[in-house]
């Protein structure tokens, strides 16, 4: 006679509990992986926006002539220009009419520069050889500037560039 031997498996039962259980666990994980894949978008822009104003800062340096380069910003937008500063104009801000557009850069996708300290927009000019350091508009002039860029989706989630007329850029530091 034959014995049967008796193999062990799992229930259809079982099974589905398992599949509930890991479709459960993966759709409560997406939404926090959402919420780190935006901060670090939010991350990124900031740390391009500190190298895109970091590249205007070595232009300056680098340049044989007497032309400034700067970085221009305004509020609610999403991107920045870096500028040559014109030889006519000579004005350590950037005006659209006369001052040459080197490049603009765009943020992150769902991130805005959403304010600007001291004022709505600002111009930060390198003028060779040292550089000098001009922070402001044509009205005023101000020491440091810090930059608040913030996700569309959540205006609560924020990252601050500092600048100052020393030179110093960084990222959610104090100046």
């Amino acid at each position: 006679m034959a014995k049967f031997n008796k193999k062990r498996a799992f229930t259809i039962t079982e099974l589905l509990v398992v599949i509930a259980i890991i479709t459960l666990f993966s759709t409560l994980s997406i939404p926090i992986f959402r919420v780190g894949e935006r901060m670090y978008l939010l991350q990124n822009s900031a740390y391009r926006l500190a190298q895109g104003i970091r590249r205007a800062q070595e232009m300056a340096m680098a340049a044989k002539s007497k032309t400034g380069f700067g970085v221009y910003l305004s509020s609610n937008t999403d991107y920045f220009i870096i500028y040559e500063d014109s030889t006519s104009s000579n004005n350590e801000i950037y005006d659209d009419s006369t001052d040459k557009i080197v490049e603009t850069i765009s943020l992150e996708k769902g991130v805005l520069i959403w304010n600007i300290s001291p004022t709505s927009s600002l111009s930060i000019n390198f003028r060779p050889p040292d550089p000098k350091v001009r922070i402001g508009n044509q009205f005023q002039t101000s020491t440091q500037a810090i930059i608040t860029l913030a996700l569309k989706s959540d205006l609560t989630k924020q990252k601050k560039v500092f600048v100052n007329q020393g030179g110093l850029i960084c990222v959610d530091c104090s100046p």
